[in-house]
C-alpha cells in the first residue's frame, strides 16, 4: 500500500508548481509562504534568495512542512499532499546543475529573468507524508513514512 501512496504523492507533486512551505523562526514562531517548486519522486526542490527569512529559518532549524493543494468548489472532491521533512541548501555543483535543469524545465519563464548570484537551490527530503483524498470519504488521508 505505501508504494501506491508514494506513487500518488509523486504524481501529484509532478502536476503542481507551487506549495505552501512552513518553517519556524528562532523565536519558535511559525511562518508559511508560497514557493514555486519542482520534484523528483517525493523530494521537492525550490529556488530562493540567500539571506531571505526562509533561508535563515531553515539554517537555524531544517524541519519544514509542505502542503500542495488546489481550490475546490466541493469539499467531497478535495485532494492534496502534505509532507514533513528536512530542507537543506544544495551545495554540490553537479546536483545544482541537475536541479537547475529541473526548475527550468518546469518554469521556462525563469530563463527571461537571467542569472542571479543570490539564488540558491534547496531540497526538501520528506520523512512523513500524506495523500489527502476526500473522494474516498470526508477527511480521508493515506499516511506514509519515507
Amino acid at each position: 500500500m505505501s508504494e501506491e501512496i508514494n506513487d500518488k504523492i509523486a504524481a501529484y507533486l509532478a502536476r503542481h508548481k507551487h506549495m505552501a512551505l512552513a518553517t519556524v523562526g528562532a523565536d519558535c514562531t511559525p511562518s508559511v509562504r508560497t514557493v514555486s517548486c519542482t520534484s523528483e519522486g517525493a523530494t521537492i526542490y525550490f529556488a530562493t534568495i540567500v539571506g531571505s527569512q526562509k533561508v535563515r529559518e531553515i539554517e537555524a532549524n531544517p524541519n519544514v512542512a509542505c502542503a500542495l493543494y488546489e481550490e475546490y468548489e466541493e469539499i467531497s472532491k478535495i485532494q492534496g499532499v502534505t509532507l514533513k521533512g528536512t530542507a537543506s541548501m544544495i551545495t554540490d555543483e553537479a546536483e545544482m546543475r541537475r536541479v537547475g535543469g529541473l526548475i527550468m524545465e518546469k518554469f521556462p519563464e525563469f530563463a527571461t529573468i537571467g542569472p542571479n548570484p543570490d539564488v540558491r537551490f534547496f531540497k526538501v527530503e520528506p520523512a512523513q507524508g500524506a495523500f489527502i483524498d476526500f473522494t474516498k470519504g470526508f477527511n480521508h488521508r493515506d499516511d506514509v513514512t519515507f
